[in-house]
């Protein structure tokens, strides 16, 4: 039985096959390898387009990922230059054993990099308390990022939780150094005056380097501060709604929504994961330098409102995101960690997070 009729052949697998593919032939970022390709398969993956005519498309347009969708056994192909209507038309009814293949842009992910100026207020005091969904940052670099979400440990002890790049300096931050609320990007005269609102207490693996050199299977851009004074912070999310209790993880089909600094409530849909280990590029400020972190399961978003409203911008980073199904209840499923061009968002699931700290999700707090 080929790949052509087996119904065991699933979209990991062919994602696995053309990501390698693409790597053979320099279509990827990132280092030069020549992997073993499976050339009878991937003949069979552009069928009547050819191998030539797609090759040449891609080669133009450039791949940052190769994401795969279990639910609906589909595999997405993000490019670096947004596809056109031509190579979206080439493209059309490409597949293998019932697995289509689209095509869409998206670019490599990047995070660090500064802010855009926010759409709405880049934070929300709500009955006097500093609301989650609002911009925090490291206070001794002018930047901005988004408070997530607030966390406990067993011993009840409160803390913010936003991606390891706002808060942890991506692992340059001291410990115990202070976190400004609002960053330093989002200080402005006739604004409410900021305030220390923690103290940097822990971060994730975060190890930059090559897969194949560093173990990088527990990376995860995620990081907590020791929230200062407990009565002056809320677990609502800005002013939509209060942060779920119950938490799980981010699956491909998933219909979700976040609260950031930068572009407020947003919706979206989970288009599919990222198999193996893959790259997003962080400007780390509090060094002035800039490194390449590989994750293992990361998440693709698109947004579902109108072209001009991404689901996450520069800035949004550390938002929370939760499930916006309507008729289900609200739960906490991921963390944003980083943007690329044409609405491409690059996200953690929560459950990976919380494990690794043994905290639990903090609702009701001063709402």
């Amino acid at each position: 039985m080929d790949q052509k009729t087996n119904p065991d052949f699933q979209s990991l697998r062919l994602a696995r096959e053309i990501r390698k593919w693409a790597q053979r032939h320099r279509m990827l970022p990132g280092p030069k390898v020549s992997p073993e390709v499976d050339d009878q398969l991937i003949r069979s993956v552009f069928g009547h387009v050819g191998v030539p005519a797609a090759q040449s498309v891609l080669q133009d347009r450039g791949i940052s990922y190769v994401a795969y969708n279990e639910e609906d056994n589909t595999v997405v192909i993000i490019t670096g230059k947004s596809p056109r209507q031509k190579d979206k038309e080439l493209f059309y009814n490409l597949g293998l054993a019932g697995i289509p293949i689209s095509i869409v842009g998206g670019g490599v992910g990047h995070a660090g990099r500064k802010p855009v100026d926010p759409k709405y207020d880049p934070f929300i005091w709500r009955n006097d308390f500093y609301t989650c969904g609002s911009s925090v940052y490291l206070s001794t670099e002018k930047g901005a990022g988004t408070l997530g979400y607030l966390v406990q440990d067993a011993d009840g002890i409160l803390y913010g939780l936003s991606a390891n790049h706002v808060t942890g300096g991506s692992n340059y931050a001291e410990l115990t150094l202070p976190i400004f609320a609002p960053g330093q990007l989002d200080i402005a005269a006739g604004q409410p005056q900021p305030f220390v609102i923690g103290n940097h207490y822990s971060a994730m693996p975060f190890i930059d380097g090559l897969p194949n050199i560093v173990d990088v299977s527990k990376n995860l851009d995620a990081a907590m501060f020791k929230i200062a004074s407990t009565d002056r912070v809320s677990s609502f999310q800005r002013n939509s709604f209060d942060t779920p209790s119950t938490s799980g993880g981010l699956r491909a089909n998933m219909e979700v929504m976040k609260l950031g600094r930068t572009s407020g409530l947003t919706r979206g849909k989970v288009i599919g994961e990222l198999p193996d280990e893959q790259p997003i590029i962080y400007e780390i400020d509090v060094i002035g330098g800039r490194k390449v972190v590989y994750f293992e399961h990361m998440f693709v978003i698109k947004g579902t409102g109108s072209p001009d409203n991404p689901f996450a911008q520069y800035g949004d980073s550390g938002s929370l995101i939760v499930t916006a199904t309507r008729d289900e209840e609200k739960q906490s499923v991921g963390l944003v960690i980083g943007v690329g061009e044409n609405d491409l968002t690059l996200a953690l699931s929560l459950d990976r997070i919380l494990e690794y700290f043994g905290v639990s999700i903090v609702s009701g707090h001063n709402i």
